[in-house]
């Protein structure tokens, strides 16, 4: 489990974790969050408020994040294939 803040006006650009399965919780006022699951349309979720709100991101799913006031990011690993570490050394660009 990892929690990180996102600062105002940081932009998370497109990756995946090809090692991890997370659920992501966002607090946040003002954020965008993507997701691109493998054979499926883009999903995007913008609302005023995230309070908490769960997002299951698979290893495969291209996800990003564009955050305009501060954002915190609860990140609930599982991880395949290797042992648990920071989703940060299993980033690949997309």
């Amino acid at each position: 489990m990892e929690l990180w803040l996102v600062p105002a006006g940081e932009y998370v650009p497109r990756h995946t974790h090809p090692n991890v399965e997370s659920t992501l919780r966002i607090w946040s006022v003002e954020a965008e969050i993507g997701v691109l699951r493998p054979g499926r349309k883009e999903q995007r979720e913008k609302p005023s408020m995230f309070c908490g709100r769960a997002f299951d991101i698979g290893p495969l799913d291209v996800h990003w994040l564009m955050a305009w006031t501060p954002t915190f990011l609860l990140n609930v690993q599982r991880w395949v294939g290797r042992p648990p570490s920071s989703a940060a050394v299993d980033w690949v660009d997309a």
